[in-house]
């Protein structure tokens, strides 16, 4: 009962204990028949295989991307999302990357005054 105190302490600290998130906190907290999942060395153990494995599987591209962007720091986003799912915990793990940049600027001056080069009907206009 104490963990559930601490978590409790934790939810509402972390802005979980409005009315807003009153039922979510209270479905969380009633999964598996009034016990909480918890988020044991396993899981944290797949998070860190699946992370690694991405990694090493994307490295050619991770090192492409790394030499074009230059003198640009790489960033690389990983985020991982932990949703219970019935009796289990549903863990996804992506990565995010920029392979390669992308920069276009155009630049146009406009005169207002212009004259228009073709008349109403879609025709040459003066002079044409």
């Amino acid at each position: 009962m104490e963990f559930n105190s601490i978590l409790e302490r934790r939810l509402s600290a972390a802005g979980c204990g409005t009315a807003r998130h009153g039922e979510a906190r209270q479905g969380f907290l009633n999964q598996k028949r009034g016990e909480i999942m918890k988020i044991s060395r396993d899981v944290i153990d797949g998070i860190v295989e699946d992370t690694k494995d991405m990694l090493l599987y994307n490295h050619e591209s991770i090192e492409l991307a790394y030499i074009a962007a230059g003198d640009d720091p790489l960033g690389i986003a990983i985020k991982v999302t932990i949703k219970p799912d019935e009796a289990k915990l549903k863990v996804l793990t992506t990565i995010n990357f920029v392979t390669d940049r992308c920069k276009d600027e155009r630049r146009r001056y406009i005169d207002p005054e212009q004259t228009n080069l073709f008349d109403q009907d879609g025709g040459a206009g003066a002079g044409g």
